[in-house]
């Protein structure tokens, strides 16, 4: 809950500041349409930057992958997954 606050704090906060400067609102026309996904791992946050002409919009990530999972993952999946997760 925390989280979500502070994303929307953010989120209107820069928003407030690309909105004040035609310079930076051009500079996201090709961007329009586009998401970029970020994972940090401290703080733990998962969030999509999804980006308009104008703005930029915050959704926290709900999900570990962008693609829908089949089944369980075998063991050997979770530690690759594990492994990619802490740098290695």
């Amino acid at each position: 809950m925390l989280t979500v606050l502070l994303l929307a704090g953010a989120e209107k906060l820069i928003n407030l500041a690309i909105a004040s400067d035609e310079i930076t609102k051009s500079g996201l026309a090709p961007l329009a349409g586009k998401v970029l996904r970020l994972n940090m791992a401290m703080p733990d946050i998962r969030l999509d930057i999804l980006f308009t002409h104008e703005r930029l919009r915050f959704e926290p990530v709900t999900t570990e992958s962008v693609f829908e999972q089949r089944g369980a993952m075998n063991e050997h999946q979770q530690a690759t997954m594990e492994r990619a997760r802490i740098g290695h």
